[in-house]
């Protein structure tokens, strides 16, 4: 039980002889540029939904930070690892994998398939394999940055779900752009906070966190978890 309730995964800040903090570093600055290349026409049209989007962010980033604090009762990271997690799926998962991968993926859909096949199906068929799977490379990035080995299903889950905090962030920002587009500019304060109770308040509980807490914890039990049925219950946390 000391064991479980000890800090872990403490990031050192410049740690340029750990292949791992090298990965986190170049990956966070290529996943930076494509947040900023794709967020720069939103801000560029519809400066004030952004601003009103990065205002609700703070108080939606302190609630979560918040909530995932809890279960560390039993399973603490520390906050330098867990800012890591953040980061990752703030840029890396959000702008790499989403943003570029999703795209480039479903102009592939629509050349072997059909256009209009593309645009209805595409986003429901590689979102979730491109997102969950940016998400949750950042638990093994973090891993090797730290240079630590995951103790529990539990270590794996919640650094899984402030990757997901991260990727949520960056997304609502996407989102209140989107919706400005929508209404062409029209009411840009009401959308954007309609946008953000919706996704944070509405469909809080199946949010990016979630899902990559369950990935997080699937892969805990695949690689660290006890019991003959360890197996079988992380690929179905996975799945999930």
């Amino acid at each position: 039980m000391r064991e479980l309730t000890r800090t872990r995964f403490a990031l050192n800040w410049w740690a340029p002889r750990r292949t791992g903090w090298w990965l986190l570093i170049v990956a966070s600055a290529v996943g930076a540029y494509w947040v900023g290349q794709g967020l720069a026409p939103g801000w560029r049209d519809f400066p004030t939904a952004g601003t009103i989007a990065l205002v609700l962010t703070v108080p939606l980033a302190v609630a979560w930070w918040w909530l995932l604090r809890l279960p560390q009762l039993w399973s603490r990271i520390a906050p330098s690892g867990a800012i890591a997690a953040i980061t990752w799926g703030a840029v890396v998962a959000a702008g790499v994998y989403a943003l570029q991968s999703n795209a480039a993926l479903i102009t592939v859909i629509g050349q072997r398939a059909s256009i209009d096949t593309a645009q209805v199906w595409g986003p429901a068929l590689i979102a979730p394999l491109t997102e969950e799977t940016g998400k949750a490379m950042g638990i093994g990035v973090v891993l090797l940055a730290v240079g630590q080995k995951l103790r529990t299903p539990m270590d794996a889950a919640l650094l899984g779900a402030f990757a997901g905090l991260g990727f949520t962030l960056t997304e609502d920002v996407l989102y209140a752009f989107n919706i400005a587009y929508v209404n062409l500019g029209e009411n840009e304060l009401v959308s954007t906070t309609l946008i953000y109770f919706v996704r944070a308040v509405v469909f809080g509980a199946v949010s990016h966190s979630a899902f990559a807490a369950f990935v997080g914890a699937g892969l805990g039990f695949l690689t660290v978890g006890r019991g003959r049925w360890r197996v079988a219950l992380g690929v179905t946390l996975i799945v999930l």
